[in-house]
């Protein structure tokens, strides 16, 4: 700013301040009860306002203090959590780039490592350390057997019922027709869980053609079937039973549950 300029100001404020002084010489040297009465209330006036205006500002303080300083700490604490679970997820896909790269004797004894370790973790039912130890088997090789039903045990002992349907649903595909009747009863027992009973009766078809008269199978195809009123596959998965496992403790609530659905069928056609 040029020195012109700024003499400019200087002499504007300096009138402005003699201006006022001169306007209110006379309140200065004057007792305040000796004052005009206009003068006076005009005084007071101006107190109020600034009284006013002191609390007014230590009230959006206290509310500042109240709402806005917590919502700062949760915002700053949401982000650092978002920034460590970032670094967190690059680590880890870093490991797994580098895990996936390995090759001859050094990757199958990182097989070999992480499968020990993956069924150690589940036998302490740490299942967090089994999923990651599983799914780097399967980082290095994707179509791992035993990775996979390990995976699977994962997910349906901890009861994170929708994975393990999906992943033993993958395995039967993976295996065809080696695939063992449990991984059927367990897509079906994740299924019920989840209230799906027609994807339970999907996998348990399936585990019929394999094991006709699989007590355990019939008994889950017989509940789904009702579950999904089916009074026509629950009937015949009723009849199977019977003759599979005639003291199986369920068949004669089995029977019940289905003449009641027979009838709740015709109550709904009226």
């Amino acid at each position: 700013m040029s020195l012109g300029i700024s003499l400019t100001i200087f002499i504007l404020a300096f009138i402005s301040a003699g201006y006022l002084l001169k306007k209110h010489w006379y309140e200065l040297w004057v007792p305040a009860h000796e004052l005009d009465p206009k003068i006076r209330e005009t005084h007071k006036k101006h107190e109020l306002t600034l009284k006013q205006l002191k609390r007014g500002v230590a009230g959006w303080h206290t509310i500042a203090k109240t709402i806005f300083v917590p919502l700062w700490l949760f915002i700053k604490r949401f982000f650092l959590r978002l920034y460590e679970k970032v670094r967190e997820i690059e680590a880890h896909y870093q490991r797994m780039v580098k895990v996936a790269m390995l090759s001859g004797p050094r990757r199958v004894e990182v097989i070999s490592g992480n499968l020990t370790q993956a069924e150690e973790a589940m036998a302490n039912s740490d299942w967090v350390k089994a999923e990651e130890k599983f799914i780097e088997v399967i980082a290095i090789e994707k179509t791992h057997r035993r990775a996979y039903e390990g995976l699977a045990n994962v997910y349906f002992q901890s009861g994170q019922w929708k994975e393990a349907l999906e992943t033993y649903k993958f395995l039967s595909r993976l295996l065809q027709a080696d695939a063992p009747v449990i991984i059927y009863q367990r897509w079906a027992q994740s299924a019920l869980e989840l209230k799906r009973p027609g994807q339970a009766l999907e996998a348990l078809k399936k585990a019929i053609e394999i094991e006709p008269n699989n007590p355990r199978t019939l008994d889950l195809y017989c509940e789904s079937a009702i579950l999904g009123e089916r009074v026509d596959l629950a009937s015949q998965a009723l009849e199977q039973l019977q003759s599979a496992n005639p003291e199986n403790n369920k068949i004669t609530v089995f029977a019940e549950r289905i003449q009641n659905l027979k009838q709740k069928l015709v109550a709904d056609t009226k």
